[in-house]
């Protein structure tokens, strides 16, 4: 049954109920035990709907958080692969931070050629900054942080600061909600 077909059958079991023990109070003993057993049901049906509506209400579904996991994961490795790429060469030394950072993060493990295969994959950087403009309401606040400050640590990585490096984190940082002062603050606090 559908849910609203449901609630009307509970409501209908709980009306018929009562209208046969308030119009017809001098009804057969079975028929007045049926009455109140079909009310009885229909407050049970009642209350199983509420209880239900309750739960999903105070507890959303796992998978909400799970999408949103992923959300932030993949915003993550895209940022920093866009800083890795934007001073036109990607160092071993800035492959080797994204793996450190995603097992520091995610704790999943990524080797090299995954990190390469998805360095690879990145779409242009104007793609990826509107997909973060897009996302940053399902990213965390502490995630946009990170994201911030993984991208300042893939910089800083290979000891070559390049403008066009700092110029992505800025854009990446606004990107996610951030002014430039905040971008400053978040990278200062980076732990490498």
């Amino acid at each position: 049954m559908q849910p609203r077909s449901k609630d009307f059958f509970a409501g209908g079991l709980i009306l018929v109920g009562i209208l046969v023990l308030y119009l017809f109070p001098e009804t057969r003993s079975w028929q007045t035990d049926l009455a109140k057993a079909a009310i009885l049901v229909g407050f049970l049906i009642t209350l199983i709907r509420l209880h239900r509506a309750v739960r999903a209400f105070l507890y959303p579904p796992q998978q909400a958080k799970a999408h949103q996991g992923e959300i932030e994961m993949r915003l993550l490795i895209q940022s920093m692969g866009i800083i890795a790429r934007a001073d036109g060469k990607i160092d071993k030394q800035e492959i080797e931070t994204i793996r450190e950072i995603h097992a520091r993060i995610f704790g999943i493990n990524l080797d090299e050629t995954e990190v390469n295969q998805i360095l690879s994959d990145l779409g242009s950087p104007v793609d990826i900054l509107s997909n973060l403009g897009r996302n940053k309401s399902q990213v965390s606040p502490l995630m946009k942080q990170k994201i911030i400050q993984a991208c300042h640590l893939v910089t800083i990585s290979d000891l070559d600061i390049d403008s066009r490096e700092r110029a992505q984190i800025t854009a990446i940082g606004m990107a996610l909600g951030f002014s430039e002062t905040e971008i400053k603050e978040i990278t200062a606090t980076a732990e490498i």
